[in-house]
C-alpha cells in the first residue's frame, strides 16, 4: 500500500479514506474487500459499498454534490467487510499490515490481506448494521428475531425468502432485479432486510415474437441468447390444430433469433407456435403469427458478376408485395440473347470474361414480374482477398475454409531458429467470397508460372524458399511480401530462440525410503516459454563424484531420479542439469532418509499421466507436443510411516463408469493388465478401478482428448432433395439438380450423403466424411409415387410432381451415433418437362408410324396389275390386311405399337396369281362307227365340274360324243377341252386333233383314233 493509503488508515480523514477506497478498488476490482464499516458518534453502525463510496469521493473532489459522501463525512472507519470470508476485518490490523509492507518495500494488497485474515484480525459487530445506498438512503435491518436463511429469485420482481424457523415466503421487490445481481434489499412486514441471492440473478428467457419470413420459414425472436435449440422445441399448428412439421432450426450469430424451416409450405392464415424445453425459458410459450400470401412484386439481381458453370438463379432475389424475400418460392427463368453465356434456366456457360444482357422472369399465377435489363459478366473465380497464412510442418490444410476452422493456437506464425521442416501456407477468398473452391486452395508454392510472387524482405532473419520452406537465419522478425495478382500482402514470421531448459523442479526435496526398497522422485523440466521438456539429469551424493554410498544408490532416468535405500541412515543427493554450450547449470538437492520398514498400512496408486490423447501415437511416432496416447499405473505398498515398501503384485485394472459399474460397450480405453498399461481409445472421461486381488484400492479418473479428427456430428446443407426428370431414350431419368449422373431412386442413401457434412470434435468439416456413413431411414407421406417394399427408395413415379418424406433415425460413423434426434428430409420429384417431352416424342413417333403405315397401305394397293388374275384366298387376305391397316390408322387409340404391327402385316400381304388351268388328259378315244366316240380320261372317272369336251360343237355326255355324221376314214376330228376358272386357277382350253382311220372289210371294220396334234 502506498504512503497515501497508509496515511489514510492512520488519520482516517474523509479525503484520505477516499484515497484508500480508490486504491482498494484498483487492486483486484474489490473481489474480496467489498464494503466499509463505520460508526457515528452515537455508536450506530453504517456500511458503504467500496465502489459506490469511491465514486462518491471522486464526485466530491471535483465539486459534484454526493449525498452518499455527505453521509459518510464525520464517521469513523471500523473495519472492511470481505465477501470471501463474509466477516469484518479490523481496520487497525489493516493499518499495521500496510505499515509493515511499506517498511519492507512491498506493495500492500487490501484484498489479499482481508481474504487471508486470521482469527485475531476479525471483529464482531455488536448491534445492527444499516446499509447506506448510493443515494445516501439508510436501509435499516429488521428485528433480530427474523434472520434471513436463504433468498432465491422467482422472477425479476419477486424473490422467495426463508427466515430462520419459518416457511418460505414470496416478497415483491421495489425495483426489478438486474442481470447478474446478487445483493438484494427488500421490505417484509414493514421492515427492511438485506441479503444475498443463492445464485446471481439470471433474467428468464422469453419469446418476444414470431413472424413468417416466407411460406416455408418463420423466425422466433428471444429476449436473450439461447444456448441450443432443436426442432422438438417448437410445435407449430394451424388454426384447425393440424401439425406443421419443422424440419430444421438455425440460430443467428447472436443466438437470439431462431429460424424455423417447415417441411411443407404454409397456407394463408394464423398459426400457433408452442416453444418449450429450452434452457432458462421462463415457461412454455404459445405465440401466434399470421402468414399472408402476397404476389411476387419485384425481381432483382444481387450480383452482376458470376462464375463460370454457376447458377444465375442464385444471384436473383424475389420480393413479394409485403417486402418478404420469397425467392425460394418461385421459379426464375431468364430472357437471354446468348444461351452459351447464360441459358434460359440460369445455367452459366463455361466461359470467361464474357458479358450478356439478361432479364430475370418470375411467373406468379397469371402475373409476370421481370427485372430490369441487366448486364451479367462471367468471370472465372480468382483470388481476390487475402485471408491469412500460417506455418505448418507436414501438410497444410487444403483451403481457406479449413484454415478458418483452425483454432487460434493452430495458426502458428513463428519458427524456432533450429527448425528445418517448417513451411508457409497462404490463403485467399475469391471475388465472390467463396472459401472452398480452386481459387481458395492453399498456396504453398511461389515464384513459378501462374504462382504468387514471393519476396523476402528480411533475409538476415529468415528466408522463405519457393516451395514455402522457411529457413531461419537469426532471431527476430522476418517479413515476406506475397503478390497474388493485384493483392499484395506482407506476412510476418517470427524466428524464436530454440527451446532450451530454463527450469528444473523436483517433485519432493525430502524423501523417506525403506531399507532395501526403491522410490522415485519426478523431475520436471521447462523451457523458456513454459513448455515441458523431457531430459535426463545428473545425480550424485552431495560433495562426492559418485551416486552411491553406504545408505543410498541414486540413478538418473528421464525426468526422474530413482533412489534405492541400502542402509538405515541419511544422505543428501545433488541433482544437476548442465549444458555448458547453452550456459545452463541448474542444481537442486534431495534429502534422503533410509528407514526400517514398518507394517503394511495401505496401497497407493500412481498414474504416470492422467490426461491422454487418443489421436497420438505410442513409441517413436508419438508427437511430443501432445498428451501421450497411453499411461501406466503403479500400485505401491506403503507402511505405517508412509514409506514405500515396493510395488504390489496381483494388481488388476478395470474400466468402470462413473457409478463404478464395469464398462462393456463404448470403452474409452484399452487395458493391458499384464503391464498395467492404459491406452486411450475415445475422447471423454475414463474411470479405472484399481484392485489388488479382490480388494478395490482406488478409482482413477483419466481425461482423454482426441486431437485426431474424428467424426462426432453432422450438419445438413439443406433438408431437401430436389430431383428433375429428363427424357432419356424414351424413359424418364431422375437426377439431382447439382448432379449430372442419374440417381438410383431405389435406394436414396447415396443422394442423402450429398447433403450431409461431417464435422469432427473441433467443429471442422471432414473431407469426404460422408462416404463411410451408415444411414438408417424410412420413407413416409408419399404423394404421386410408389415406394419400394423396404421403404428405402422409390419404385415408380406416377405424377408430374411427386414428393415423399425421408425420416432419418440414425447416422453412424462406425459405431458412433452422429445425430441426437430424427431428421426429416423432404424429397421432391418434378418430371413435368420430361412428361411433356415424352408426350411430344410419343406424338411424333405416332405421326411417323401413321405416315409409314399410310405408305405401306399405298404400296400394298399399288400391287394389283391390270389383266392379272389372282387366287381368291390371297385376294381376301390382301384386302383384309389393307382394311385392318386402315382401321388401325384411323383408330382413336392408335399406338406406335399397333401402327407398326399393322404396317408389318400389310407389308407382308401379297396377291398370288392364279395357276394355269389343268387340262384333263385324254388317254384313249374309241369308236365303232366313226360317229360315236367314247372317251377315257387318265385315271379320273369323271371330269371336274364345268369342264367341257366337244367335237364339232357336240359336247361330251357320259364320256361319249355322237356326231351328226360319221367321219370318213383318214379324216380328222378336233377335240376341244374347256376348263372353267376356279378360285386358284385360270380358265383353260386345249384343242387336240385326232386322225380317224379304219381297217378291215365292210362287214368287219375296225376304227382307230390317233392323236395327230394338239394346241
Amino acid at each position: 500500500m502506498n504512503k497515501k493509503i497508509k496515511k489514510s488508515l492512520a488519520v482516517l480523514s474523509s479525503a484520505a479514506i477516499g484515497g484508500l477506497i480508490a486504491a482498494a478498488i484498483s487492486s483486484t476490482a474489490y473481489a474480496a474487500a467489498d464494503k466499509v464499516l463505520v460508526t457515528d458518534d452515537k455508536g450506530n453502525y453504517f456500511e458503504y459499498s467500496l465502489k459506490e463510496l469511491n465514486t462518491a469521493a471522486e464526485d466530491d473532489a471535483v465539486g459534484i454534490e454526493s449525498p452518499l459522501f455527505k453521509h459518510y463525512v464525520g464517521k469513523t472507519v471500523v473495519a472492511f467487510h470481505d465477501d470471501k470470508i463474509n466477516d469484518y476485518v479490523d481496520v487497525e490490523k489493516v493499518n499495521i499490515a500496510a505499515e509493515d509492507a511499506t517498511i519492507e518495500g512491498k506493495v500492500f494488497e487490501l484484498d489479499t490481506f482481508t481474504e487471508n485474515a486470521k482469527a485475531e484480525d476479525i471483529i464482531k459487530v455488536d448491534g445492527n448494521v444499516s446499509e447506506v445506498d448510493k443515494d445516501g438512503n439508510v436501509v435499516t435491518p429488521g428485528d433480530e428475531d427474523l434472520k434471513v436463511e436463504s433468498i432465491s429469485a422467482i422472477d425479476a420482481n419477486t424473490i422467495k425468502v426463508t427466515f430462520q424457523g419459518q416457511e418460505p415466503v414470496e416478497v415483491k421487490l421495489g425495483a426489478p432485479l438486474k442481470e447478474g445481481q446478487i445483493d438484494v434489499n427488500f421490505t417484509y412486514e414493514g421492515k427492511q432486510y438485506t441479503g444475498k441471492l443463492a445464485e446471481a440473478y439470471t433474467e428468464a428467457l422469453k419469446v418476444n415474437s414470431v413472424s413468417a419470413i416466407n411460406s416455408t420459414q418463420a423466425e422466433v425472436k428471444f429476449s436473450k441468447e439461447v444456448k441450443e435449440v432443436k426442432p422438438a422445441n417448437f410445435k407449430v399448428t394451424d388454426k384447425d390444430g393440424n401439425l406443421v412439421f419443422v424440419s430444421k432450426v438455425e440460430l443467428n450469430g447472436a443466438k437470439d433469433v431462431a429460424t424455423l424451416t417447415f417441411v411443407d409450405s404454409l397456407k394463408e392464415g394464423k398459426y400457433n407456435v408452442e416453444v418449450k424445453d429450452i434452457e432458462r425459458l421462463e415457461k412454455t410459450a404459445n405465440v401466434e403469427f399470421e402468414y399472408k400470401k402476397a404476389e411476387a412484386a419485384k425481381v432483382e439481381f444481387t450480383q452482376t458478376t458470376v462464375a463460370p458453370k454457376s447458377d444465375l438463379k442464385e444471384a436473383v432475389k424475389v420480393t413479394d408485395a409485403l417486402g418478404r424475400d420469397v425467392t425460394k418460392e418461385h421459379t426464375v427463368t431468364f430472357e437471354t440473347p446468348n444461351a452459351d453465356v447464360v441459358a434460359e434456366d440460369g445455367t452459366v456457360g463455361d466461359v470467361n470474361d464474357k458479358s450478356v444482357i439478361v432479364v430475370a422472369v418470375v411467373k406468379d399465377g397469371e402475373k409476370t414480374v421481370k427485372s430490369a435489363k441487366t448486364t451479367i459478366k462471367v468471370s472465372k473465380e480468382a483470388p481476390a482477398k487475402y485471408a491469412g497464412s500460417y506455418v505448418y510442418k507436414t501438410s497444410a490444410v487444403t483451403n481457406t475454409k479449413a484454415f478458418n476452422e483452425l483454432k487460434d493456437d493452430e495458426k502458428v506464425s513463428y519458427v524456432f531458429k533450429g527448425d528445418k521442416l517448417k513451411k508457409l501456407a497462404v490463403y485467399y477468398v475469391d471475388q465472390y467470397g467463396n472459401d472452398d473452391n480452386d481459387a481458395a486452395n492453399a498456396v504453398t508454392q511461389f515464384n513459378g508460372e501462374d504462382q504468387p510472387k514471393l519476396e523476402n524482405l528480411a533475409p538476415t532473419v529468415a528466408i522463405v524458399e519457393n516451395d514455402g520452406t522457411i529457413k531461419p537465419i537469426s532471431v527476430g522478425k522476418a517479413y515476406v511480401k506475397v503478390t497474388q495478382g493485384e493483392i499484395v500482402q506482407v506476412i510476418e514470421i517470427e524466428v524464436k530462440e530454440d527451446a532450451k531448459v530454463a527450469t528444473m523442479e523436483l517433485e519432493n526435496k525430502d524423501v523417506s525410503v525403506v531399507e532395501g526398497k526403491t522410490d522415485e522422485v519426478k523431475v520436471t523440466f521447462k523451457d523458456q516459454y513454459g513448455n515441458k521438456l523431457s531430459e535426463t539429469p545428473e545425480v550424485k551424493i552431495a560433495g562426492k563424484e559418485v551416486s552411491k554410498n553406504d545408505y543410498v544408490e541414486a540413478t538418473a532416468k528421464a525426468d526422474a531420479i530413482e533412489i534405492k535405500g541400502l542402509k538405515e541412515g541419511t544422505a543428501t543427493l545433488e541433482v544437476r542439469y548442465k549444458e555448458e554450450a547453452k550456459k545452463i547449470d541448474l542444481k537442486e538437492t534431495i534429502n534422503v532418509t533410509v528407514v526400517k520398514a514398518g507394517d503394511l498400512a495401505e496401497y497407493k496408486v500412481a498414474v504416470k499421466d492422467v490426461k491422454l490423447d487418443a489421436g497420438n501415437e505410442d513409441g517413436e511416432k508419438a508427437d511430443k507436443d501432445k498428451a501421450p496416447k497411453s499411461t501406466t499405473v503403479t500400485v505401491d505398498k506403503v507402511d505405517t510411516n508412509g514409506n514405500k515398501l515396493g510395488e504390489a503384485t496381483n494388481v488388476g485394472l478395470t474400466e468402470v463408469d462413473e457409478d463404478g459399474k464395469k464398462v462393456v460397450e463404448d470403452n474409452k480405453v484399452k487395458i493391458d493388465g499384464q503391464n498395467l498399461k492404459v491406452t486411450a481409445e475415445k475422447a471423454g472421461k475414463a474411470y479405472i478401478k484399481v484392485s489388488v486381488g479382490s480388494l478395490v484400492i482406488d478409482t482413477v479418473e483419466i481425461e482423454i482428448v482426441n486431437t485426431e479428427s474424428v467424426a462426432t456430428s453432422v450438419d445438413f446443407e439443406r433438408n431437401d432433395l430436389a430431383y428433375t426428370g429428363a427424357l432419356k431414350e424414351g424413359k424418364v431419368e431422375f437426377t439431382l439438380a447439382e448432379n449430372k449422373a442419374a440417381s438410383k431412386l431405389e435406394d436414396l442413401t447415396a443422394d442423402l450423403k450429398t447433403i450431409v457434412k461431417v464435422k469432427d470434435q473441433f467443429g471442422k468439416e471432414i473431407e469426404n466424411g460422408a462416404d463411410n456413413l451408415s444411414i438408417v431411414y424410412t420413407l413416409t407421406n408419399a404423394k404421386g409415387l410408389t415406394r419400394t417394399d423396404n421403404l428405402k427408395g422409390i419404385k415408380s413415379v406416377e405424377e408430374a410432381k411427386a414428393s415423399v418424406d425421408v425420416v432419418i433415425t440414425s447416422i453412424k460413423a462406425g459405431s458412433d451415433e452422429l445425430i441426437k434426434e430424427p431428421v426429416v428430409v423432404k424429397v421432391a420429384l418434378d418430371q413435368t418437362k420430361a412428361l411433356e417431352d415424352k408426350k411430344a416424342a410419343e406424338e411424333k413417333a405416332l405421326d411417323e408410324a401413321k405416315a409409314e403405315l399410310k405408305t405401306a397401305i399405298g404400296t400394298a394397293k399399288a400391287k394389283k396389275e391390270e389383266g392379272k388374275e389372282y387366287k381368291k384366298s390371297s385376294v381376301e387376305v390382301f384386302y383384309k390386311a389393307i382394311e385392318e391397316a386402315e382401321t388401325a390408322l384411323n383408330a382413336e387409340e392408335a399406338t406406335v405399337e399397333t401402327l407398326n404391327a399393322a404396317k408389318e402385316e400389310v407389308a407382308k400381304a401379297e396377291l398370288e396369281e392364279k395357276e394355269e388351268a389343268t387340262i384333263p388328259s385324254i388317254t384313249k378315244i374309241e369308236t365303232s362307227d366313226a360317229k360315236e366316240f367314247t372317251f377315257t380320261f387318265g385315271s379320273e372317272s369323271e371330269l371336274a365340274e364345268g369342264v367341257t369336251v366337244t367335237i364339232d360343237g357336240k359336247e361330251l355326255a357320259e364320256n361319249k360324243i355322237t356326231l351328226e355324221q360319221a367321219v370318213t376314214t383318214g379324216n380328222t376330228i378336233e377335240v376341244v377341252i374347256t376348263v372353267p376358272a376356279t378360285d386358284d386357277a385360270k380358265a383353260g382350253t386345249k384343242t387336240i386333233t385326232y386322225t380317224v382311220t379304219s381297217s378291215g372289210d365292210e362287214a368287219n371294220t375296225t376304227w382307230t383314233v390317233a392323236k395327230k396334234a394338239e394346241a
